[in-house]
């Protein structure tokens, strides 16, 4: 199993985040709510903005940027929500995604989060059993993808009390 350096982004680190991300765009593009068109239009400013919206990890392995994926809020106030999640394909099942998902799951903890969200699309089954893999559950809410309603969205959950052993209400 590879043990990958995790960077978190910083508005400096723009470029790496840009250049993962269009990576990840045109390897699944099926997979996001975002495109390559639109993202390619991006300026420096906007992927700076991005990144201190974040948080956002890079997975490093050997000096080349193998991952991306980023933590934020959603529509639940109380829950953290995963985006962007992408492994290069040839380090797939290594190990990368567990220590990219853990990083967001500790950032979620840290932020009090009971529960943490994703959304992921039928065009993508590997990613799904991942997340189940994980001990994400689907919450039972299924949608269309805005940019492309012939994709399905299916909303998944990790109860994060269950991983830290502290029940809700001494949160």
């Amino acid at each position: 199993m590879l043990v990958a350096r995790i960077d978190r982004v910083s508005p400096e680190d723009w470029p790496r985040l840009r250049d993962v991300r269009f990576r990840a765009l045109a390897d699944e593009p099926d997979a996001y709510g975002s495109s390559l068109e639109r993202e390619g239009a991006y300026l420096e400013e906007d992927w700076r903005r991005l990144a201190e919206a974040g948080p956002w990890w890079l997975a490093v392995d050997g000096g080349a940027d193998v991952g991306i994926v980023a933590g934020g809020r959603h529509e639940v106030p109380e829950e953290r929500w995963v985006y962007s999640m992408w492994i290069e394909p040839s380090q797939r099942g290594n190990g990368v995604a567990e220590q990219l998902l853990g990083e967001v799951v500790t950032w979620a903890i840290a932020e009090g989060a009971p529960r943490l969200g994703l959304d992921v699309t039928d065009r993508v089954p590997r990613a799904r059993r991942f997340y189940e893999r994980f001990g994400f559950v689907v919450r039972g809410r299924a949608r269309p993808l805005p940019r492309d309603r012939s994709i399905e969205l299916t909303e998944m959950v990790l109860e994060l009390r269950a991983i830290t052993g502290v029940p809700e209400e001494r949160r």
